[in-house]
């Protein structure tokens, strides 16, 4: 069964707002709220040299995908390869 929202994440070169924009969603989705089945995180990476890599594996409980994305992918472009790869019906952009 697909998630009701995929939630969209571009980053390139942003630590700093992409670690908070995560940090955000995932306190949101506790499992003692009870929502954390019902989202699905997609974080696209546009070529980040910032060490993002090593932030999304700094937590083995981040339940999300990283999709590579061009590194002169346009926003729009990067979020069609996200709304492609979304599971749910309902995509979002955060």
């Amino acid at each position: 069964m697909a998630p009701p929202v995929s939630v969209l994440v571009p980053t390139h070169n942003q630590i700093q707002f992409t670690e908070r924009c995560l940090l955000s969603l995932f306190q949101w989705t506790t499992p003692r709220k009870r929502v954390a089945a019902s989202l699905e995180i997609l974080l696209l990476d546009s070529d980040s040299q910032d060490g993002i890599g090593q932030l999304t594996r700094r937590d083995p409980q981040w339940d999300l995908r990283v999709l590579r994305c061009p590194p002169t992918a346009s926003a729009n472009l990067s979020f069609a390869i996200g709304f492609t790869a979304a599971t749910s019906r309902r995509p979002t952009r955060r």
